[in-house]
């Protein structure tokens, strides 16, 4: 089973876009990617998520393999996906790689700001997110190849020029799901906007770990950011939970869940496309990371 993405086209849309814009509302051709994470294509495809299927009649499709530094099957997972892809190369992440937050969030007993200013030397803006890991993940993957730059995505766009944005977490009751910050980061660790607190969940006893994603709140937050950055990044999360719980789900409940969590991301991805201008922005859906049926078969 392979991911479907179009990630490929991303860096040479923004570039010749526009001309690099200063912060504030962006004025030029946007991209926004909707990380629906360890899912199959086979899973978009059905009559009931309207607005996947208008993407997959009218859109393109691209399959990819995420090889990451960590090998297989150990590198199939979030910290190494997400991190290769923002880095162009294979790439190793660290336990705390999903461990990013935004600069005012509270962390050991201070702000996410302080946490990371103390590793990096580095003094975020209030409104930035941060992964205080950065110097961790550096250091492990300058071991293995020393031309390996973390953040290239990110680092590129800010060369040029253009903000970046990310939203929304897949965050469980056992640990932070915030990938996302390691795919748009440039290579201080830093993305420029965002939102990827436990905010943007509510409790929800029927759903894996107790939470899912609060589309109200996200759909909030993707409506105050949407016009602000060049790349807009936003992790629905609800299937990553759901496959990172199945092995305690019967089949006829995990099914039961994951229509849910489509139609609901399906939902989302409607009102992504009333609010955007089709001639200003690309719009990508993509799955970082292979679900566990496809990496117990031999992905």
């Amino acid at each position: 089973m392979q991911k479907k993405s179009l990630f490929a086209f991303l860096l040479p849309c923004l570039f010749l876009a526009s001309q690099p814009g200063e912060a504030g509302p962006f004025p030029g051709r946007q991209v926004v990617v909707l990380i629906v994470d360890r899912i199959g294509l086979g899973d978009l495809n059905r009559p009931d998520l309207p607005n996947f299927s208008w993407c997959l009649r009218y859109g393109a499709v691209g399959l990819m393999n995420t090889r990451t530094g960590a090998g297989i099957p150990a590198g199939l997972s979030g910290e190494h996906t997400y991190l290769t892809i923002g880095a162009a190369r294979r790439g190793i992440g660290s336990p705390k790689t999903g461990e990013a937050f935004g600069a005012n969030e509270p962390l050991e007993g201070g702000t996410a700001a302080e946490v990371y200013w103390r590793n990096t030397g580095y003094r975020p803006r209030p409104e930035n997110v941060v992964l205080p890991a950065i110097a961790e993940i550096a250091a492990l993957n300058a071991a293995e190849d020393r031309s390996f730059r973390p953040g290239l995505l990110g680092a590129s766009l800010h060369a040029a020029g253009f903000s970046t944005c990310v939203l929304g977490n897949a965050d469980t009751s056992e640990e932070l799901g915030r990938y996302a910050v390691a795919l748009a980061m440039d290579g201080r660790g830093l993305v420029d906007l965002g939102e990827v607190g436990s905010d943007l969940l509510r409790p929800d006893p029927g759903w894996p770990f107790g939470l899912r994603t609060d589309y109200e709140a996200l759909t909030a937050a993707f409506k105050r950011y949407r016009s602000r950055a060049a790349l807009l990044v936003v992790e629905l999360g609800d299937t990553a939970r759901l496959d990172l719980y199945s092995s305690y789900l019967s089949p006829v409940r995990a099914e039961a869940l994951r229509h849910r969590a489509l139609r609901a991301a399906d939902d989302f991805l409607g009102m992504g496309r009333r609010e955007s201008d089709p001639t200003q922005t690309l719009l990508i859906i993509l799955t970082p990371t292979p679900g566990l049926p496809a990496q117990t078969q031999g992905y």
